[in-house]
C-alpha cells in the first residue's frame, strides 16, 4: 500500500511526508503560476541545491532532446517502407544501427577535439 496517501470512499486525505530534492521540480510545477519562490530567503545551502537540481534538469532536457532529434533523423533515413511486422527489416536495423554509431563516433570526436581546444 502506498503510504502516502489512500482514498476513503468520502474524502481523500494525503498525509505529509518529507520533501526530498528530486521533489522540488515538480512542486515547482504543480504551484500555481502567480507564485514565486522568494530565492534570497534560501541558504547558501539551498541555493547551491536548487542551482544543482536545475542543472541537472537542463542537462537531462538536453539529452532527451537530442534522442530526439537522432531518432528523427535515423528515422527518416533508414526506415523508407511501412513496418508490417513489430521488428525492423534486417536492412533498416542496420541501417540504424550505423545511423547511430556514426552520430555517437562524431559526437565522441567532437567532444574530444574542444576538450584538446581548451587544454591548450
Amino acid at each position: 500500500m502506498d503510504r502516502s496517501s489512500f482514498t476513503s470512499p468520502a474524502l481523500p486525505i494525503t498525509l505529509i511526508t518529507p520533501v526530498q530534492s528530486s521533489d522540488i521540480p515538480r512542486l515547482f510545477s504543480e504551484t500555481r503560476m502567480d507564485q514565486q519562490l522568494d530565492v534570497s530567503k534560501l541558504s547558501d545551502a539551498d541555493k547551491k541545491e536548487l542551482n544543482q537540481i536545475l542543472t541537472n534538469e537542463a542537462q537531462k532536457s538536453n539529452i532527451q532532446q537530442t534522442v530526439h532529434h537522432l531518432a528523427d533523423i535515423c528515422w527518416k533515413k533508414c526506415i523508407t517502407g511501412r513496418i508490417s511486422d513489430s521488428r525492423l527489416g534486417q536492412p533498416e536495423e542496420t541501417c540504424a544501427q550505423n545511423c547511430v554509431e556514426r552520430w555517437m563516433d562524431t559526437n565522441i570526436t567532437v567532444l574530444k577535439h574542444l576538450e584538446a581546444l581548451r587544454s591548450q
